[in-house]
């Protein structure tokens, strides 16, 4: 029994600038100096299995 048979279910019921200001305060305790380069977006569309999927951009 995979992880989809039992908790792959469950979805946050949280708005995604909810969980992107979440992200962001996250970031701000860890590296304060830095949290100024990071911006965050919560896109639930990324993944079609239900799967947990983030993109990582670099940009200058």
């Amino acid at each position: 029994m995979g992880f989809q048979d039992t908790l792959g279910h469950i979805k946050s019921q949280t708005d995604a600038g909810t969980q992107s200001q979440a992200v962001l305060d996250l970031i701000n305790r860890i590296i304060p100096d830095r949290a100024s380069e990071f911006s965050v977006a919560v896109d639930s569309s990324l993944s079609s299995d239900g799967k947990d999927t983030f993109n990582v951009i670099i940009s200058n």
